[in-house]
């Protein structure tokens, strides 16, 4: 991806107007790509992803959306598929397998583990490949947080954040992943 100034970006949540509400089933609207909520309902159950940043850009004719993830260590991302109804359960499993192939991943079960970046890894699929929206994942990964555990960068890097989801070098999808190390204030 081509630098942005940061004008282009648009921030829309969290944001002081929305008394900093993250969004989760309703992202799309704020986005505004409310376009795509039927396809998104036929994609993935309700109670998707809790997105911890939102933000539009626009380049000359060309537009898209960040979706930010944010972790102040690694063990937040650390986590097993909650959902309880079958139906949904079933849906899960059909589309994170579906991702899985797409970006070509070594065959691991997505439900386990890093189940959180699993399905914003699906979000990103949906978006980017089944409605044809350039849209990035960026993860926020703060360095030194003290109100947690403080990690340093090294740390995070050393973290096998994709590793867990079986992705190697050669997945496609990477090159809409942005992931950065911001020091913690």
């Amino acid at each position: 991806m081509a630098a942005l100034d940061p004008a282009e970006i648009r921030w829309v949540s969290p944001v002081r107007e929305a008394n900093y509400l993250e969004y989760r089933d309703d992202f799309l609207r704020v986005i505004g790509l409310d376009q795509h909520e039927k396809a998104l309902r036929q994609f993935w159950p309700l109670n998707g992803p809790q997105w911890d940043g939102l933000a539009t850009f626009r380049s000359g004719s060309r537009r898209g959306v960040f979706l930010v993830e944010a972790k102040a260590h690694p063990q937040e991302t650390l986590s097993d598929c909650g959902a309880t109804n079958p139906v949904s359960i079933r849906l899960i499993g059909e589309r994170l397998e579906e991702v899985l192939q797409f970006m070509g991943a070594r065959p691991v079960d997505w439900t386990k583990r890093s189940y959180q970046l699993a399905n914003r890894l699906a979000h990103l699929y949906f978006l980017s490949e089944l409605c044809g929206v350039s849209a990035f994942l960026v993860l926020v990964n703060f360095v030194n947080d003290r109100s947690h555990k403080p990690t340093s960068i090294q740390e995070w890097q050393r973290h096998p954040l994709t590793g867990n989801l079986g992705i190697h070098a050669g997945c496609r999808l990477l090159d809409r992943i942005v992931t950065v190390y911001p020091e913690a204030v």
